[in-house]
């Protein structure tokens, strides 16, 4: 006995993929940036140094003197001077009204205005050359103003490019069921 047969012929179905890949293009553009730098304002002032040299008593202790002390001794001296003259003057008058209890006194009177008076020769003194300094010294104010920088920083936003990838789908072949029998 011939037993029919069923015979079953299937085809798949073929899908075809199609893919455009997605692109990005980034760049990003550099910060514009801007500094300025005003300078510092610096202010120095100077008050000088003064040295004073007082050499007077040096000065003065050399024979070297200002014209008020030289004015000074001269009417210091000129007072003694003048004292020294009344002195004698009264004392050779003194002598002059004992003329005739002494003898030799105009001899004595005239002897004292002719004979030369003796002087030392030599170094009398050593001066002790003292000079007084006084010092002030230099007054330095220095005065610094800093200014702060000038920042100006713009930042630039990405430039961002982007396609989306695309996957089409396509059916290349259609599925099909074939059924036959066969005796």
């Amino acid at each position: 006995m011939n037993i029919p047969k069923l015979l079953i012929q299937s085809t798949d179905a073929k899908v075809g993929l199609s893919i455009q890949q997605p692109k990005q293009h980034i760049q990003q553009p550099p910060a514009e940036l801007q500094i300025k730098q005003p300078s510092a304002e610096i202010s120095i002032s100077v008050e000088k140094g003064q040295l004073f040299i007082d050499a007077s008593q040096a000065r003065s202790e050399y024979g070297f003197k200002t014209i008020q002390e030289l004015e000074k001794m001269a009417a210091k001296k000129g007072y003694q001077d003048l004292l020294d003259g009344i002195a004698r003057r009264a004392r050779e008058g003194g002598q002059l009204m004992s003329i005739g209890k002494n003898n030799n006194a105009l001899q004595s009177i005239a002897k004292s205005k002719t004979s030369p008076n003796s002087k030392s020769l030599g170094i009398v003194f050593i001066p002790s050359a003292k000079v007084k300094l006084d010092y002030k010294p230099a007054e330095v104010d220095i005065n610094v103003q800093t200014k702060e920088p000038i920042i100006n920083a713009k930042i630039n936003k990405p430039i961002h490019n982007y396609t989306p990838g695309k996957v089409n789908v396509d059916l290349i072949q259609y599925p099909s069921l074939k059924i036959d029998w066969l005796v």
